[in-house]
């Protein structure tokens, strides 16, 4: 017989939440499995995945739509980290796919640097944030911001 005590409803919400962990861990591995090898081809998997025009992220990371149109196009294209993370963050990106994001760009987030330190902060908590809310992270913290605020 079921108890509808405090401690079984405790219960069943922690084994929804455990089982949810394996759920998003399973969705993050098959979009990963998808992904193309290459920075831009992986952009433009993202792009389409979310249904996220170039318009539309240019609005959401602060960045120039010529920028993203580059970045998805051009593969000699040399991005700023600052970028690859607005991008990341204008995606929403979960932090495994954004540190893939990165590391197909060509960086790697440093522990003893502490701008790299709140970079790496803002895509493991703060990736569903505005790109404004973490400019303003930036700023209180004497950091560049990610994109300009027009």
């Amino acid at each position: 017989k079921y108890s509808d005590s405090l401690h079984n409803k405790e219960t069943g919400e922690r084994a929804i939440e455990l089982a949810r962990i394996g759920e998003d861990a399973t969705r993050i591995a098959n979009i990963a499995r998808k992904l193309p090898t290459t920075f831009a081809d992986t952009l433009i998997a993202h792009m389409e995945r979310l249904k996220c025009s170039v318009e539309v992220l240019a609005d959401r990371a602060l960045i120039a739509a010529k920028t993203i149109q580059r970045m998805r196009n051009d593969i000699k294209y040399q991005s700023k980290i600052e970028t690859v993370v607005a991008v990341c963050i204008g995606l929403q990106l979960h932090p495994i796919l954004s540190v893939d994001l990165l590391t197909k760009a060509g960086f790697v987030l440093k522990s003893y640097e502490p701008e790299h330190i709140i970079y790496h902060l803002l895509l493991n908590t703060k990736y569903k944030s505005s790109i404004y809310e973490c400019n303003e992270i930036l700023r209180t913290n004497k950091c560049k911001p990610l994109s300009k605020e027009e």
